[in-house]
């Protein structure tokens, strides 16, 4: 983002829309993607939708053992 998360937020949606297309919802790939999204969110204001994606990151993370 990198002080332009107006920009950096389109595109971080279409990379997300792409690896659950991929990859599933269930890639470690995407959760990293839905946590860089709600981080953006969290940074400009948008508290709902990120704490919405915060908690699906939450859910989705497994433990690696």
């Amino acid at each position: 983002t990198q002080g332009r998360p107006t920009a950096a937020e389109p595109l971080l949606r279409r990379a997300l829309r792409i690896s659950r297309l991929t990859r599933g919802d269930d890639s470690p790939e995407t959760a990293v993607l839905v946590n860089s999204l709600a981080s953006l969110l969290c940074d400009t204001g948008q508290l709902a939708e990120a704490e919405t994606h915060y908690r699906y990151t939450l859910l989705s993370a497994t433990p690696i053992i």
